[in-house]
């Protein structure tokens, strides 16, 4: 099985098929999709708090049955700063068989420590060629 790298920012405006496409590369690699903590803003909500953060990465620190996946969505958006600095000391030292999917249309508003320690990818939509990286 090819290597996933532990942590990957993918670009892509909301609506772009993203969602599909972080399913698709997801199935592609062979993750359970039980084993996939998505978090979002709620729907009233802009941010993610830094206890709905906490919470969500508990679960994703617990979970050991092979590859497991914290999906966080619109990350340069919905994060507070105090979330930013929980999610940094998780890309710092992510878990055996671990990977931090952050979906964002903007990179360069996430700090760069964190993008530093991420492989960026920007979705194909063409499905004639390969996929995946």
């Amino acid at each position: 099985m090819e290597s996933i790298p532990n942590t990957i920012i993918f670009v892509a405006a909301p609506g772009t098929q993203r969602q599909a496409y972080i399913e698709q590369y997801i199935k592609h690699h062979h993750i359970n999709p039980w084993n996939v903590q998505r978090i979002a803003p709620e729907e009233k909500k802009k941010t993610i708090s830094i206890e709905e953060l906490r919470d969500t990465t508990q679960k994703f620190l617990l979970s050991s049955d092979g590859h497991r996946c914290l999906w966080i969505d619109d990350i340069d958006q919905s994060l507070t700063i105090p979330a930013l600095q929980t999610l940094l000391k998780i890309c710092e030292d992510p878990p055996t068989d671990g990977h931090i999917f952050l979906t964002t249309e903007h990179p360069d508003r996430l700090p760069a420590t964190i993008r530093s320690r991420a492989v960026i990818i920007h979705p194909t939509h063409n499905t004639n060629d390969q996929l995946f990286p």
